[in-house]
This record gives structure tokens, sequence and C-alpha cells, in this order.
């Protein structure tokens, strides 16, 4: 069937059957260790060689051509995403509740950096892995640049611009 659409449409299809569900509640990843991430990357890895019609090369240049993320790297995507709505108002209460500036008590060169409060967990394996914890880690790693957009489309453009050149660095 593959030969019978063009790849902009095979495209479309892998995003709408797999990319959807692969997206779907991915940040409950964020921290497990890779090797059980590893079969959704191979299912993105064979949906990437389908909409190519490649052969089992190395996967790498063609995620790259398609401008796919890794799964590590959706995950990211998908909590700074989020973070960036709580901190605009634009996600539920309950969520946007457990982001927390921070608000050091000396103003220090840090303090324009749009930052967030770390909160401290119990458990390392299970605390460091919730939202409380992820969203401002992560945030707090990005670029003052991408923080600052003014959209959420222009957040979303330069996010994955920046994890893109991020996953692909040494590609």
């Amino acid at each position: 069937m593959r030969d019978l659409i063009p790849e902009k449409s095979a495209a479309q299809l892998v995003h709408s059957l797999v990319s959807s569900r692969i997206d779907y509640c991915n940040s409950l990843l964020y921290g497990v260790p890779e090797y059980k991430t590893d079969r959704l990357q191979r299912v993105q890895n064979i949906a990437a060689r389908i909409v190519t019609r490649s052969n089992p090369d190395h996967i790498t240049p063609i995620l790259k051509k398609l401008h796919w993320l890794r799964i590590r790297f959706r995950v990211r995507f998908k909590i700074l995403l989020l973070t960036y709505k709580c901190l605009n108002n634009l996600a539920p209460e309950y969520l946007t509740n457990l982001v927390v500036p921070r608000c050091p008590e000396r103003p220090k060169r840090t303090s324009t950096q749009a930052k967030l409060k770390l909160p401290d967990t119990r458990l390392k394996s299970y605390g460091d892995r919730g939202f409380s914890y992820a969203a401002p880690k992560e945030w707090n790693e990005l670029p003052l640049s991408i923080k600052l957009a003014p959209t959420v489309s222009s957040f979303k453009s330069q996010l994955k611009t920046f994890l893109f050149h991020e996953c692909f660095k040494n590609a």
C-alpha cells in the first residue's frame, strides 16, 4: 500500500496513526531509563522507514530528514510546552500551581533569567520524575530567548529548533 501514496501523505498518516499514540501522555516517560523508551523509539524508527521507503540503514539521517525528534526529546518538548502554558496562564490551575518562579531574596544576575524554583523531592526514583520537578529542571536549562517567546506558536517553533539541534548535534 505504501507504494500507492506519496511521501507527504504517508507522513500525514503516520502522524495521525502512530505519532499521536506515541505522544499521548508521553510526559509520563520523563526520567525513565532509556531501555524503557527503546520500544517506542523502535516504533518511531519503523514509521520513519515506512514514510521514506528506506532500508534498515542508520535511522539518524532519516529522522533528521523528516525533522522528527527522538522519543526522549519529544518528552522534553511536551513538558516544556506545558510549562510555557502554565507560566502564561494557558494551562489548568492545578498544573499552574506546580510551577513557581524563583524569587531570590537579593537581586542577582540570574534573577533576569526567568528561572523556576526547583522543589525538594524525597524519592529520587519517583519524585524527580514528577511534573513539579521536571518542569523547573528542564525550563531552567532553556536559553532565555526561547523562554521569552511572545506566543505559543513561536515558542513551539523555537523550542523544536533548539531540541532538534540538541538531538542531532553529533549527526
